[in-house]
């Protein structure tokens, strides 16, 4: 081989490794990204879940009812949401 195409050689494996590098760490970012999404949309999906119960606790006052295939419980100033998988959330309750 000579020292020309060697040197064409090697240059190409250098830059496709930095490219598959480069892909690699797009990859990471953009599964962050998309984890830190989903972690705002539960967010948002908790936070309609407290105001609609808040609102629905201070016209009614039941302490237990059902809301969006959430169970909800009103012990003193805290909401629990236990959803579909059992995973209990506290909230504050927002009153008047």
């Amino acid at each position: 081989m000579k020292r020309n195409q060697a040197y064409t050689l090697i240059n190409t494996v250098i830059i496709l490794g930095m490219l598959a590098t480069i892909f690699g760490l797009q990859n990471l970012l953009f599964q962050a990204q998309l984890k830190a999404q989903n972690n705002l949309i539960a967010i948002k999906r908790l936070e309609i879940i407290q105001l609609k119960s808040s609102c629905y606790y201070n016209k009614t006052h039941r302490q237990q009812f059902m809301m969006n295939g959430c169970q909800i419980s009103v012990e003193g100033h805290d909401i629990i949401i236990e959803n579909a998988q059992n995973k209990k959330v506290v909230r504050e309750l927002i009153t008047k």
